[in-house]
């Protein structure tokens, strides 16, 4: 069977990473899927509303990264997607955040499974990684 939304996918990660930027949460939340599973290191957080992702996930990750010196401009070094059904696919990236002077803030990876919605593509689950295991995935 064969898929053709693969351009739509990474045209909507695009988009979300420089909405991303912005430090607007409100223009960040309708990239995510309610409920939205997000898997770091420090545990496994399943987040039913934009009002939970937002005072969970984007208020602190924006504090963080305001103090760090964020220049608050992103894109992706690498970015793989690959659809896995008409409603499914996954991707996985790597970003370098800067901060204003250029120095290198941190390296960001993460892999997503995204969903189609009425509304589009949305990100529902997001599992951050170390930055050399971004998956290969065509």
């Amino acid at each position: 069977m064969q898929y053709d939304e693969k351009e739509a996918v990474t045209q909507v990660l695009n988009d979300y990473i420089r909405v991303f930027g912005s430090f607007d949460a409100q223009r960040v939340l309708p990239y995510y899927h309610e409920p939205l599973t997000s898997v770091q290191a420090r545990g496994v957080a399943v987040l039913a509303t934009r009002a939970d992702i937002e005072a969970s996930l984007l208020k602190p990750l924006y504090a963080r990264l305001k103090e760090g010196g964020w220049d608050a401009r992103s894109a992706w070094a690498e970015l793989q997607v690959k659809q896995m059904s008409a409603v499914l696919a996954v991707a996985s990236g790597l970003t370098v955040r800067r901060k204003g002077d250029g120095q290198e803030l941190e390296r960001v990876a993460a892999t997503y499974l995204l969903r189609k919605t009425s509304d589009g593509w949305k990100i529902a689950v997001m599992a951050g990684h170390d930055p050399g295991s971004v998956l290969r995935l065509d």
